[in-house]
């Protein structure tokens, strides 16, 4: 059980710094992205309009019109036609599964078909 100050950390970079009391987080808490990013609970205002810069172009500045970031994740992703990026992986609806970014080969396989391909189909058909 978690219990007094600590950081949690995610295989992708992630960090969440905190304080715990008996296995709850507190409200002392800071969560940074891969990327350096802290997340401001009260004052977020990070790619919201009129700013919708990514965060990469905020600390290292805009590029020129033609060379002008598409993601954040540097270098961009291809996403196959009729392919959803899930943010760990490139969902494939015709097969059901979520593949790897670097090649496309299955990293998960066991999709709870109702509830988390309903919840793609609902959150890229709101995009």
């Amino acid at each position: 059980m978690l219990h007094g100050y600590g950081s949690m950390y995610w295989p992708r970079g992630q960090i969440m710094d905190g304080t715990w009391n008996r296995g709850k987080m507190g409200n002392e808490k800071r969560y940074t992205f891969a990327d350096g990013l802290t997340y401001e609970e009260d004052e977020w205002n990070y790619c919201k309009f009129p700013d919708r810069r990514f965060y990469k172009c905020i600390v290292n500045g805009l590029r020129p019109a033609k060379e002008v970031l598409k993601t954040n994740d540097q270098p961009t992703k291809i996403i196959p036609p009729f392919c959803y990026d899930t943010g760990t992986g490139i969902f494939d609806s015709d097969k059901k599964c979520i593949l790897s970014y670097r090649n496309n080969k299955k990293v998960r396989i066991n999709i709870d078909k109702n509830a988390n391909i309903t919840f793609i189909y609902i959150y890229i058909s709101i995009k």
